[in-house]
């Protein structure tokens, strides 16, 4: 997966944030922010790491909707962030976990069946 077809990151203010839009605009986000984004995939558990330089973790807020993650960083004085990351599969959402350590951001959902077998019940 090309990294550009999988995120997109935008820059707002504060009073913007609420309605902010998903149009990706590349050139907004200063690289030292975000920096890099990895997925792997291991024992049907998806792994994202995104690299993140001088981040105080109470800055940052996870929420995923869909096959959606959706990163903000919110500061006091200066512009926020939000980044929207395209997952390539169906992933359970209720039991995701995210861990932060030495400026890396790690993410991991379990990974939905592509398929399931639906039972008929009789009337």
């Amino acid at each position: 997966m090309d990294s550009h077809d999988a995120v997109a990151t935008i820059t707002k203010t504060n009073k913007d944030l609420a309605n902010f839009s998903t149009e990706p605009d590349l050139h907004a986000f200063p690289a030292s922010v975000f920096s890099e984004v990895n997925f792997h995939k291991k024992d049907e558990q998806l792994f994202i790491q995104i690299a993140m330089n001088d981040i105080d973790l109470t800055n940052i807020k996870l929420s995923a909707s869909g096959k959606s993650l959706i990163l903000r960083i919110q500061r006091e004085k200066e512009n926020n962030f939000i980044r929207i990351i395209s997952l390539p599969f169906q992933v359970n959402i209720e039991q995701s976990k995210a861990e932060y350590s030495g400026n890396i951001l790690t993410i991991r959902f379990p990974i939905l069946p592509a398929s399931r077998e639906i039972n008929i019940q009789q009337k």
